[in-house]
């Protein structure tokens, strides 16, 4: 089961105090630790929850306003897979696909130059959009 983890980003400032309430009925936390979390958005408000738990929170902030994200708590699969993209990018772009094609009939040479950039280009645009749909930073995979 994927566990996922709520994220507080903003909320209106005229609405704090609903915040607040609704911070501590949904996540049971005292007066003070829900004060002391909304001092600096952006805050993680859940972990390691399920999706249910996870949508349930986000829906009671949401609805008063809030804004919130839900990311997978469990990224190791996704944090494997951007780093043999990163790898694979690096490889594409450090070696020449020339070189592996030498001796080679030019019709071929053509197409591997061909296939060789259309997976540099994927693998980056899948890594773009990996990183951005849940919000990894690229320095945290080194």
């Amino acid at each position: 089961m994927i566990e996922y983890s709520v994220q507080l980003t903003d909320y209106p400032a005229d609405r704090k105090v609903t915040v607040i309430r609704a911070l501590q009925r949904a996540t049971g936390l005292s007066l003070k630790g829900a004060i002391d979390l909304l001092k600096e958005p952006p805050c993680m408000i859940a972990t390691g929850v399920s999706l249910e738990s996870a949508d349930k929170i986000a829906s009671t902030l949401y609805a008063i306003g809030a804004c919130v994200h839900l990311h997978p708590s469990g990224t190791s699969e996704i944090e494997r897979l951007m780093k043999m993209l990163e790898g694979l990018t690096v490889f594409c772009e450090e070696n020449n696909p020339a070189t592996f094609a030498q001796g080679r009939d030019p019709a071929v040479v053509h197409e591997i130059v061909n296939a060789w950039d259309t997976v540099n280009t994927l693998a980056e645009v899948f890594l773009g959009r990996l990183k951005s749909a849940h919000s990894i930073a690229a320095d945290a995979l080194i």
